[in-house]
């Protein structure tokens, strides 16, 4: 409605600066104008809706890809991460058990020395 009256009052003035003597049956032009007037801003609005919609596919479509590798990249890292991490336990699991060995390697030859030297101790 604000649009409505505010075209009447422009149209009713220049009118009036044309010299028109008789006022103008402004209701159906008026009608007329105001028609196309929405057409145009209809379509407008549909060209302008239409455009974002069709940057909305053109930026999908690039941006799928992109986003698929940079979840890829992510996940990559993750389980090269991962992976890392059970080398590392794997590593300290064989140390471990290395150092496990060799203890009881020492302990089989401290035992022998105390058998020897209980020998020696009983002759």
């Amino acid at each position: 409605m604000a649009h409505t009256a505010n075209f009447t009052t422009i149209f009713r003035e220049q009118a009036t600066q044309c010299g028109a003597a008789m006022p103008i049956p402004v209701d159906d032009t008026m009608r007329e104008m105001l028609g196309l007037l929405q057409q145009q801003t209809q379509s407008s609005w549909l060209s302008a809706f239409s455009s974002a919609v069709s940057a909305l596919a053109v930026l999908t479509a690039l941006g799928a890809p992109l986003l698929l590798e940079w979840v890829g990249r992510k996940k990559k890292a993750k389980l090269e991460k991962a992976k890392a991490e059970m080398d590392a336990l794997q590593k300290r699991t064989e140390t471990l058990d290395h150092n496990l060995q060799r203890e009881r390697e020492w302990r089989l030859v401290l035992e022998n020395r105390v058998l020897v030297l209980e020998g020696v101790a009983r002759k």
